[in-house]
């Protein structure tokens, strides 16, 4: 980030703690919003193909290192170009999978793509976005609806995502991250009508057995980021996680990192809260690895090459 700042010139703090919190959410904020539009201060960096590149790269290869063997990435293409008009999809997306591809040529790990649309932009937005997934569906495993979950509701989104699943791509979407009944309701709109196969987040369903039978019964993963959700302030405390609860209800649970590069953490890091402060055990984070293994949308035939190391957990 520093490097891309200099390159385009932009005044920042001198100390390097201040910098660390102009561009890092590393404490707690009052709200998700607030989240939100620090990420806007990443955004003015993404201004070229090079720059792109260089993201995808680096996130594929420090993924690798901390021992990742599957890594799927995410991205909204309108949220890159709102600021940089110049880039089309077509260079965001071959700029990223540049970055990958070599990666990959020196590191084992397989990576999948999802496209997000942002929930907070136009229909015509959205059936825009699901056009450029399929047509590129060689090279995207599936789509998400993310963004400011309030007054946004899954619902309007439904026949333009069933098109994506049609289609051949796979569905996840962020509902029933913040606290509320209209994240009850989009958790479940996004399964019933939306044909999502994961939640992201998703921890609101504790609050009603309705929602967390669908999810059972459905077998319906949630992909839960607790450090996150600490410091978007969706719990106050870390150690008041719903996870456990969650387990206890017996919901299939993954453990993401959410955005490592803003939050400034790995999934290292995210694992170690979960055993050290939410006090789970080692056996219980490796059926968490497993069943991202068994749910992701990667391809099997690139999952094969990596299935010794879940079955050995």
């Amino acid at each position: 980030m520093l490097d891309v700042a200099n390159e385009l010139g932009m005044s920042l703090p001198v100390s390097l703690d201040e910098k660390r919190k102009f561009f890092l959410l590393t404490t707690p904020v009052k709200t998700l919003g607030a989240a939100l539009t620090l990420f806007q201060q990443a955004q003015r960096l993404l201004y070229n193909e090079s720059v792109l590149e260089r993201l995808a790269f680096e996130t594929v290869q420090e993924a690798a290192k901390e021992n990742t063997k599957l890594l799927e990435l995410r991205y909204a293409p309108t949220f890159i170009e709102v600021d940089h008009p110049n880039l089309t999809w077509d260079h965001i997306h071959q700029s990223f999978l540049k970055g990958i591809k070599k990666a990959q040529s020196q590191y084992q790990i397989g990576v999948g793509l999802i496209i997000i649309v942002q929930r907070t932009l136009s229909l015509k937005n959205a059936e825009s976005i699901v056009d450029f997934a399929i047509n590129n569906k060689k090279t995207i495993v599936g789509i998400d609806l993310a963004d400011d979950e309030n007054g946004f509701n899954a619902k309007p989104f439904e026949s333009i995502f069933q098109r994506a699943k049609t289609a051949g791509l796979r569905v996840t979407v962020h509902a029933g991250e913040v606290p509320g009944k209209d994240s009850i309701t989009n958790i479940e709109d996004s399964i019933n009508l939306l044909g999502a196969e994961r939640i992201g987040h998703g921890i609101q369903a504790i609050h009603s057995p309705n929602t967390l039978k669908l999810l059972r019964d459905k077998k319906i993963p949630l992909e839960v980021c607790p450090s996150s959700n600490y410091l978007t302030q969706i719990v106050s405390k870390l150690e008041q996680h719903p996870l456990r609860r969650l387990y206890n209800e017996g919901i299939l649970l993954t453990i993401s990192t959410d955005d490592p590069g803003i939050f400034n953490y790995t999934l290292t890091d995210e694992l170690n809260a979960t055993q050290n402060v939410l006090g789970f055990s080692e056996n219980e984070l490796k059926s968490f690895q497993k069943i991202g293994f068994e749910h992701s949308f990667i391809s099997k035939e690139i999952k094969q090459n990596f299935q010794h190391y879940f079955e050995d957990l």
